[in-house]
């Protein structure tokens, strides 16, 4: 193998560890932290990536002997790796700022490769970004499948590994060699120690910060300390099944923070009479009780109230794969509860699943996800599809006559923003303002205080139809037989939080309470983030990342060399803010196809293995491409690419809901494969300009490169930030708007200073590049579809070898004041 394709190889390798690193930090961060500070943990530790890069330029190194000087660079990259995922594993709490150090080094190491290598080989910029970006691409497809099978740390261990295979690839001596092989040995160990639970469960039930911790704590007497049983990781989460007791069941939680619960049931349902009085149950007595659709069933407690109640057909759409697997494995225990007569249970996104339905159902629910009050900030930022305005017009539409919407929500503040996305939906179908009120239930969660002004945990029972005064009454004697509160009933029991919505409308509803309850979009679906104005940390991540992004574009200029400028050339300080551009532009756009995609495809680890895959490989071969554009050799040329570029993305961005809302009733190959033809040619676009830069900058200015990498860097972080900010305050769309208007402006600017510029031509010497390029693309299409076939199974439905019958329904369930059962 000659030096060149090691080179490559080495190369793909390093990126492939290192996204599939990021991935691996993102999963094990959201287990060990909330939401909101696993974001800010990975941003400051991708920063690391243009630390890396800005300490390259004061490393002297040219061709001779670069393979190995970046071997050993890989090196440090894989062993920093691998210390660091026992670290963050051993010492769960450490402080953030380190915990930031920890994860960002091994970032530092990879940016300063990367930089290392195209500050050596600009001439080959486009070529060698094609492999970058290939091999990031590959490591999608590992990390996915390494998650699963060996679990968070063990993942990030594993990326370790592909950092070191770079390492050994571009050893040249036998020392060196001997040394990753020492290397690998302990790493090899390390994986097999972190697959046997390297995670110190102690320390997390000691600080007992998110509902599973508290759960494995105990408490104050020490009563009730959970155990794990057992516990699943994939790219989607990790899901823990924890027993508490073991007598009335088994809690399952999601990252540590989203629980449900799944009871023992021996198959009788009178031995769980004490379910009745719960509110949740509470929707299952009424209506046809012929077909009922429950988005998120997690661990099936809502499938056994439909089963107490003798509803006909119940269908179950559960996002989390391994929870329906882990239920399923423990059918003595909870009555083979998702293999029952009548119960199918579907792998997916709810609301995904039902918009490519076209039946009518009786009742639509939609469980709470427990959580304490504490815990929702954590969803903060993360987007919720399930509660918007689109949601709620979809699950209304699927109603059959007479029936019911049913949710739970966590507080007071979100039924209230419930409220006010409904009344936005019933405004926009052309509704008299305030009336659906009238169409509106609210039942007290079981524990709530009646007399309160603001409900707790609240059942909100919504129909198309205005309720009677039957049915009102109706509710009313279930109610009181079981001991539930009623906290709103149309003309029986109003309320004054309610009341701005019945005389003044909706904007007067909203600004009646100091939080933000305003109705939730498709365009802005942050459900949970109910704070007014931007979050706090995401503000300070905002400025620092800011601050950050504009001292590595101002910094250099502090040396002369930075500051020329020869005749017929472009500044360096102008190569820089158009690198700058690119990386804020790409990011917006990137986290706006990723949110798009991933309500269509349905299954958020599709979303990476397909929508992200399928920009990375576009971009990689939008990079082959480039070199062979005589526009982009001159900086003017490649200024009005870049304005193209942005054009098109806003274009893209205008017609693309469209299109996927058209295609949504598809199968799930045909979206996949829609997807990749949309995703991919975008992709090459976006990815001719970045290494044209490196190149025409390199060629102009050779010193500047890792100027363009910091750069690049930086300001990519500023722009998944900003991305999420933008979409919080203004929409998804937005953020492209902004993102596409990035590279419109960086394009502008290059292309009006850079006419005058002289074309800069450089010849590749490299023969073969374009044979071993199409074999790596081949070898990577091949992954894919070994990857993808893994995936689309886990997210099919699988078929039941055999059916279970229903136990015999007890009529002691049934509530007296509803006559007969």
């Amino acid at each position: 193998m000659n030096a060149e394709l090691r080179l490559r190889l080495g190369v793909a390798f390093l990126s492939a560890a290192v996204i599939g690193y990021e991935i691996g930090l993102t999963r094990l961060f959201s287990f060990l932290q909330h939401y909101h500070y696993t974001f800010l943990v990975v941003s400051g530790a991708v920063c690391g990536l243009g630390l890396g890069a800005a300490l390259s330029a004061a490393i002297r190194q040219g061709t001779e002997g670069l393979g190995r000087h970046l071997g050993w660079w890989a090196a440090f990259c894989a062993s920093s790796m691998g210390l660091g995922a026992l670290l963050l594993a051993t010492f769960p709490r450490m402080p953030l700022l380190l915990m930031v150090a920890v994860a960002g080094v091994p970032f530092i190491a990879a940016g300063a490769f990367l930089a290392l290598v195209f500050r050596v080989r600009y001439t080959e910029s486009q070529r060698l970004y094609c492999w970058d970006l290939v091999g990031a691409a590959l490591g999608i497809l590992w990390v996915v499948v390494a998650l699963k099978w060996l679990g968070g740390v063990a993942a990030l261990i594993s990326a370790s590994m592909l950092a070191l295979a770079a390492s050994v690839l571009l050893a040249e001596r036998l020392l060196a060699r001997l040394t990753m092989l020492g290397l690998f040995v302990v790493l090899v160990v390390a994986l097999l120690v972190a697959r046997h639970g390297a995670i110190d469960l102690g320390a997390l039930a000691e600080a007992a910060d998110k509902p599973m911790f508290r759960a494995l704590d105990g408490g104050r007497d020490g009563r009730n300390t959970g155990e794990v049983v057992d516990t699943r990781w994939s790219a989607f989460a990790r899901t823990d099944l924890v027993d508490r007791s073991g007598d009335t069941g088994l809690n399952f939680y999601v990252d540590g923070g989203a629980g449900s619960y799944m009871f023992r049931f021996p198959g009788d349902y009178r031995r769980l009479f004490f379910l009745r009085r719960e509110a949740a149950f509470f929707p299952y007595y009424f209506g046809k009780r012929e077909r009922a659709l429950i988005i998120g069933p997690g661990g099936g407690a809502d499938v056994l109230y439909a089963l107490m109640t003798g509803w006909r057909d119940i269908e179950a759409v559960e996002i989390n794969p391994e929870i329906v697997d882990l239920v399923r494995e423990r059918g003595d225990y909870n009555g083979h509860l998702y293999d029952l007569e009548g119960v199918d249970v579907h792998t997916g996104d709810g609301r995904n699943y039902l918009q490519r339905s076209e039946r009518r159902y009786d009742l639509i629910a939609l469980p709470l996800v427990y959580a304490e009050a504490a815990d929702l900030v954590g969803y903060a930022l993360a987007e919720n599809y399930l509660f918007t305005r689109e949601a709620f017009a979809a699950y209304l539409e699927h109603l059959a006559e007479g029936g019911r919407l049913a949710l739970v929500v966590h507080n007071h503040a979100l039924m209230l923003r419930v409220v006010a996305t409904l009344e936005a939906l019933w405004l926009e179908q052309g509704g008299e303002p305030g009336r659906i009120l009238d169409h509106l239930v609210v039942v007290n969660g079981t524990r709530g205080d009646a007399t309160s002004e603001e409900a707790y945990r609240p059942l909100l029972l919504v129909q198309k139809k205005p309720y009677t005064a039957y049915q009102l009454g109706q509710l009313r004697k279930v109610m009181a037989e079981l001991e539930l509160n009623a906290y709103f009933l149309p003309g029986l029991r109003e309320r004054s939080a309610f009341a701005p919505l019945r005389t003044a409308g909706l904007a007067a509803f909203v600004a009646a309470t100091e939080l933000d309850i305003s109705p939730v979009t498709d365009d802005r679906p942050f459900f949970y983030d109910a704070t007014p104005g931007l979050d706090v940390k995401l503000v300070w991540l905002l400025l620092g990342s800011g601050f950050l992004g504009v001292l590595a574009l101002l910094a250099p200029l502090a040396f002369g060399a930075m500051r020329e400028r020869r005749l017929g050339e472009v500044p360096p300080l102008l190569w820089a803010f158009f690198a700058a551009g690119l990386g804020a532009g790409f990011m917006m756009v990137e986290i706006h196809l990723l949110q798009r995609f991933g309500l269509f495809l349905g299954y958020p680890t599709l979303t990476l293995a397909v929508a992200l895959f399928a920009l990375l490989i576009g971009t990689g071969a939008g990079s082959v491409v480039g070199s062979r554009l005589g526009l982009l050799a001159r900086p003017s040329g490649l200024g009005l690419l870049a304005v193209v570029v942005g054009v098109i993305c806003g274009v893209y961005g205008l017609l693309l809901t469209s299109a996927l809302d058209w295609a949504l009733a598809w199968s799930l190959s045909a979206r996949v494969g829609l997807t990749l033809v949309l995703v991919a040619p975008l992709g090459m676009l976006l990815g001719t300009c970045f290494p044209a830069c490196l190149r025409l900058g390199g060629l102009q200015h050779s010193g500047i490169v890792p100027w363009i990498w910091t750069v690049n860097g930086f300001f990519s972080v500023l722009g998944s930030v900003g991305s999420v900010a933008l979409g919080m305050e203004w929409g998804a769309d937005a953020a492209l708007g902004v993102g596409a208007a990035i590279y419109v402006f960086a394009g502008a600017v290059l292309f009006l200073r850079g006419r005058g510029a002289v074309a800069v031509v450089h010849t590749d010497s490299v023969v073969e590049s374009d044979r071993w390029t199409m074999a790596l693309l081949l070898l990577l299409a091949l992954c894919w579809y070994v990857a993808f076939s893994l995936i689309g199974a886990q997210s099919s439905d699988s078929a039941l070898s055999a059916r279970y019958p229903r136990p015999a329904i007890a009529e002691e369930v049934w509530p007296e004041s509803l006559g007969t059962f």
